[in-house]
């Protein structure tokens, strides 16, 4: 019985290491909805999950977005708001740089394009705010008005451009918010017709 015993406990960790040795690593970038990226540290079969997900949500896509714009219509809040639908997109995801056979390897090279990404989005920061800066120094400098008016006119200027940049922020993160309780609702279905069709085709095979 010993014997059995160690035989099997040996068998359990070759599989188990064999296992571990198939284990692959990539780096995923990841495209959001509102066209935001990130980077994730997955398997080789976490990977192809996702990419199966992202190919349902692909083929759902259109009519989720025709039900969150219904939704957005009926509702008394936002009816009269044009649906940001520019505002939302498909989720994407492709691997970057090779696989790894080791998770520390991969972490290292996942903290590389982590840093990479917060540099462009800084630059990017910074330009948008370049830019608004500009933008305020041909403000001051319109018609030949007294300096108090120009000042004034110009913080009434910024205000309704940040009020407008609110509204804007606010009714697309509505939008999505609604587009993805719908795209959920279609995924949850589908998968539901799936599981309850299975006894159906047993029995027609049978």
């Amino acid at each position: 019985m010993r014997t059995i015993a160690v035989f099997l406990i040996l068998s359990s960790l070759a599989v188990t290491c064999r296992a571990q040795m198939g284990t692959k690593y990539v780096i995923v970038e990841i495209t959001d909805y509102d066209d935001s990226e990130s980077y994730e540290l997955m398997t080789s079969k976490e990977y192809k999950e996702l990419t199966s997900l992202l190919h349902r949500e692909r083929a759902y896509h259109s009519r989720a977005m025709a039900l969150a714009m219904r939704q957005w219509e009926a509702d008394e809040q936002t009816r009269d708001e044009s649906f940001p639908r520019g505002a939302i997109g498909r989720r994407r995801a492709r691997t970057v740089g090779r696989p790894f056979r080791e998770r520390e390897d991969a972490q290292e090279k996942l903290a590389h394009y982590e840093t990479k990404l917060a540099e462009k989005l800084q630059r990017d920061k910074e330009r948008e705010e370049e830019r608004h800066k500009r933008r305020l120094q041909l403000q001051r400098r319109g018609p030949r008005t007294s300096y108090r008016h120009r000042a004034d006119a110009t913080r009434k200027s910024i205000q309704r451009d940040k009020e407008r940049e609110q509204l804007k922020e606010a009714l697309a993160e509505k939008a999505l918010a609604i587009y993805k309780e719908s795209l959920a609702a279609l995924l949850t279905a589908r998968d539901t017709d799936t599981e309850e069709s299975k006894p159906e085709q047993k029995q027609a095979a049978e």
